[in-house]
């Protein structure tokens, strides 16, 4: 496995996926490899038997420079390995030059980079991403199956000239135990931390502070419901290069608390605190691993087109609202909707995360399809 992110401390979804699938494999009976850029987390963390780390350079955050050093190391990576697992980017020259007849190739898509080039405001930002598109396509247009976090990705693998038949959706799964349903003893500590009363209605954001996650039209959400939803507070957990933007859109409020980025070991803290869960962003890609997270949490789910992905885990007016993109009015009202319903919508969204969605589930089917591509290749050797 080829992957940018990689272990439980990891906030980003690529990050969380790599790691939850390939310690499932292992503990399957599978030797698993993963190469990944080195950090001093990863170095020290212990990993279970079955799964090995080899280490890039700190550099290979960036894909291009990723796959330069794979490249580099492709006899070693291809060496007695069955199956080549590349996430997005992460050594997309490698799918190229595999020798077809022996190795299955498959490559997850996380978020497609035609979808952050929508979401991209600048232009100049826009201009970055054509020719990685352009890389995209042809690296999957050599893979066996190209997966998908949910359905929402399937028309931009199409327009990238992948047929229906090698296009896998594979839904996340979410570890139902660490986001577990309502802990009045959690949810109280958390809450006299930040500061807020134990009878408050808590709006709940978890993402990186960029522009196509809107913490912004969050924070002005926030303000359009002062005075009309008694005790109302918000936190908003993540960081980035919008900060400044959140701040002016709070201005003076007290009661809108912003933590900073937080580990992924501590997040479940903040999801036991909330009453309602909301990320209303574009370009989002497969389904974001934090709606998985709220859900699992008994949280109802306030979300965008793009940031509910087509997924079953969101059922508009079961167990959460639809709201217009980047239009606070919009987002305020399926705020207050949503705390009016919380205890229809709460419930429900648990029940549907236990019904469906695992990382056991979700490493079985990859097995499924990684035993499949491997059959195949065989055949026609």
């Amino acid at each position: 496995m080829l992957t940018g992110d990689f272990s439980p401390e990891q906030i980003g979804g690529q990050g969380i996926y790599a790691y939850e699938v390939a310690r499932r494999l292992a503990g399957f009976g599978h030797r698993v490899r993963v190469y990944c850029p080195r950090t001093p987390e990863r170095a020290a963390f212990s990993y279970p038997a079955g799964l090995e780390l080899r280490f890039l350079s700190p550099a290979t955050k960036n894909p291009l420079l990723f796959s330069a050093e794979a490249a580099a190391l492709r006899r070693e990576i291809v060496t007695g390995t069955d199956v080549l697992h590349v996430n997005e980017l992460f050594g997309f020259p490698l799918t190229w030059r595999l020798p077809r007849e022996r190795h299955a190739l498959l490559v997850s898509s996380h978020n497609g980079y035609q979808d952050r080039m929508l979401a991209a405001r600048r232009f100049v930002a826009k201009l970055k991403y054509p020719p990685l598109i352009a890389l995209e396509g042809l690296s999957y247009r050599f893979a066996d199956q190209v997966f998908i976090g949910s359905e929402i990705e399937r028309a931009p693998m199409r327009r990238l000239g992948i047929a229906d038949g090698r296009i896998a959706t594979v839904p996340y799964g979410v570890d139902t135990e660490r986001f577990a349903g309502s802990n009045a003893a959690l949810r109280a500590e958390v809450r006299s931390e930040l500061g807020i009363p134990a009878d408050a209605r808590v709006v709940l954001f978890v993402g990186r502070f960029v522009e196509r996650k809107k913490p912004h039209v969050v924070a002005e959400a926030l303000g359009l419901l002062n005075g009309r939803v008694p005790n109302l507070h918000g936190v908003l957990v993540g960081d980035g290069e919008y900060m400044s933007e959140v701040r002016a859109r709070i201005g003076s409020a007290s009661n809108i608390h912003l933590t900073g980025a937080v580990p992924f070991s501590s997040l479940h803290r903040y999801y036991a605190a909330a009453d309602v869960f909301t990320l209303p962003s574009v370009g989002e890609g497969s389904i974001s691993l934090v709606v998985l997270e709220a859900a699992s949490a008994g949280l109802p789910l306030v979300l965008t087109e793009d940031s509910s992905g087509q997924s079953a885990v969101f059922e508009p007016g079961s167990n959460g609202e639809l709201v217009v993109l980047g239009d606070a009015p919009s987002l305020a009202d399926g705020l207050a909707r949503a705390l009016e319903r919380a205890s229809v919508y709460g419930p429900r969204s648990r029940a549907i995360i236990q019904a469906q969605f695992s990382w056991e589930a979700t490493a079985a089917a990859t097995l499924s399809h990684y035993q499949a591509a491997v059959r195949a290749r065989r055949a026609r050797g």
